[in-house]
């Protein structure tokens, strides 16, 4: 009993394990680190707990957290779902040890556009491309990777930034834009063309018409004057896209505008100050149909302003300055009709104030006097035409930026108006502004007479170009001698070098662009937008050839 008695406490003994602490976590690691989300997506992450020898924990409680649940959601499993865009850093702990994942989300693309749509350009033409993904909304998304391709490099070539560069030959093909996974393609032609009418705006860009009827503009494109989306400018002929076939195209400041065999005209570019004629205060590429009350058979833009005539004679105006009856207000959104009991035969567009030729060969003008310009020397401004003093009768009619010429029956020029830069042509005795038409000097028979913002050109019967006025933008195409206001001037007549013979021609601000007897367009003078389309931003004090021609 007594041996029994000893035992008990070393049977008690040997039955009671030694006390231990559980092992500390000394490290946890969080995979992946990062990741990537689509909203409404979902992916795990993994804990791994080691103690300080490096050794797998697999029995410690991993506690999870995200920074910012409202956008990025974490389970207690790690189970992480994307709520709404942003990023958010998720946090595994293990007792005293944390690591982080960082969790970006953003929105998922379902739809792609490349924002220029499809293109008729000339050969060797490059152009910049740009992509606008969507998202479910239809919102914009931006930050996205592009992958561009084309079915044919023969044809058109693209690089990875979108710069499309056509190859020196006709042909078409298609260039496509990938973005996660979501593609969009545009049909690009490359043709060679044939103009048969120019116009050169007021505001570096110029467009023309070819045979078919398209208008293919080229320049500066700041507000969609060219016709075509998200392009800055091109420095070659890019077709206006969505424009119908035109009887004529008329190039006015920063905006453009056709009008129809049917005699319906559309514009495109800027819509400021009433230039679009549609009511509508939003600058546009896309041509928009100007609602007429009937139809016109002339068309001419001046800087912020449209004119037109009509089958019965009556003139309708849009734009700044119209002067149509609408005054004190200077705008007009949408045609208004021109005062007066005058029967039109052509109207012309300036700076702020435009010519009619009426039935009777007289001149009239309206808008505001700056310098005379509306021929009459009594009066600030008018809203309804005036008739210029002289009384010279013309078949032909221009305004420019402070002046108008005319041509008479037998061919002979004259101007009036702002005489600063010599652009009335009349010589060094003329008058620095005059109300009363002025010969131009030289004795010359023209039959076609264009003015531009300070200068003016005209066509002899056999075709020669002969210009005067300011030359600091080399747009008389020829090498002046003399100066006004300290600046390269001719005040007469001087003949645009090349030799080339012409059969229309147009004066911008300073750039002037002629058609030649081949059928063949040229341009010369100032340069920096593209404006002249040789496919360069060098200024040419000659004429040289619009790029992209048969």
């Amino acid at each position: 009993m007594r041996r029994l008695a000893l035992l008990y406490p070393l049977a008690l003994l040997a039955c009671e394990a030694p006390f231990s602490y559980p092992v500390p976590v000394a490290s946890i690691v969080v995979s992946p680190t990062s990741a990537d989300l689509f909203e409404g997506d979902s992916v795990h992450l993994y804990a791994t707990v080691r103690d300080s020898a490096g050794r797998t924990l697999t029995d410690r409680v991993v506690v999870w957290s995200s920074s910012e649940p409202a956008r990025v959601h974490v389970s207690d499993a790690g189970l992480v779902t994307a709520l709404g865009t942003g990023s958010a850093t998720i946090t595994a702990r293990a007792e005293d040890a944390s690591a982080t994942a960082t969790v970006r989300v953003t929105i998922k693309v379902t739809a792609v556009a490349i924002d220029q749509g499809d293109l008729s350009l000339v050969p060797g033409a490059t152009l910049r491309l740009t992509v606008t993904p969507r998202g479910p909304s239809g919102d914009p998304l931006g930050g996205r990777a592009i992958t561009w391709t084309s079915a044919d490099t023969s044809v058109v070539r693209v690089g990875p930034d979108g710069w499309l560069s056509a190859a020196p030959a006709p042909g078409a093909t298609t260039i496509t834009a990938t973005v996660e996974g979501v593609s969009a393609g545009i049909l690009v032609r490359i043709e060679r063309l044939t103009f048969t009418a120019v116009s050169a705006g007021e505001f570096h860009h110029t467009c023309g018409r070819v045979t078919d009827g398209r208008a293919f503009c080229w320049g500066l494109n700041s507000l969609g004057q060219l016709g075509v989306a998200a392009v800055s400018q091109s420095t070659s002929p890019v077709a206006a896209a969505g424009a119908p076939r035109l009887a004529d195209v008329t190039a006015g400041a920063a905006f453009t505008c056709g009008r129809t065999d049917a005699g319906l005209v559309y514009c495109w570019g800027s819509a400021a100050r009433g230039r679009l004629g549609t009511g509508t205060t939003t600058s546009t590429p896309q041509p928009a149909r100007v609602p007429l009350d009937h139809p016109l058979y002339s068309l001419s833009s001046g800087w912020n302003h449209t004119c037109g005539v009509g089958g019965d004679g009556g003139g309708s105006c849009w734009g700044e300055f119209p002067q149509s009856g609408n005054y004190p207000s200077p705008v007009a959104r949408t045609p208004v009709s021109v005062l007066g009991e005058v029967s039109y035969t052509a109207i012309a567009a300036g700076e702020g104030f435009s010519c009619g030729l009426g039935s009777d060969s007289l001149a009239h003008c309206w808008g505001t006097n700056f310098s005379q310009r509306l021929g009459d020397d009594s009066l600030p401004y008018s809203v309804s035409p005036v008739p210029v003093d002289g009384g010279v009768r013309f078949t032909s009619i221009a305004a420019g930026g402070l002046h108008a010429c005319g041509l008479t029956a037998v061919g002979a020029a004259y101007c009036w108006g702002d005489n600063a830069s010599g652009q009335l042509g009349a010589g060094d005795s003329a008058p620095m502004t005059a109300a009363r038409p002025q010969p131009v000097a030289g004795g010359f028979t023209f039959t076609t007479i264009a003015t531009g913002s300070r200068s003016s050109c005209a066509l002899t019967s056999t075709g020669e170009a002969y210009c005067w006025g300011a030359n600091d933008g080399g747009q008389l195409g020829s090498t002046a001698t003399d100066f006004c206001n300290g600046l390269p001037c001719s005040r007469v007549p001087v003949p645009v070098s090349g030799g080339v013979r012409y059969t229309a021609i147009s004066v911008g601000d300073q750039h002037s662009c002629a058609l030649g007897t081949q059928g063949v367009l040229y341009c010369w003078g100032k340069n920096d937008a593209g404006q002249l389309g040789d496919g360069t931003l060098t200024d040419r004090p000659a004429p040289t050839r619009v790029a992209g021609q048969r």
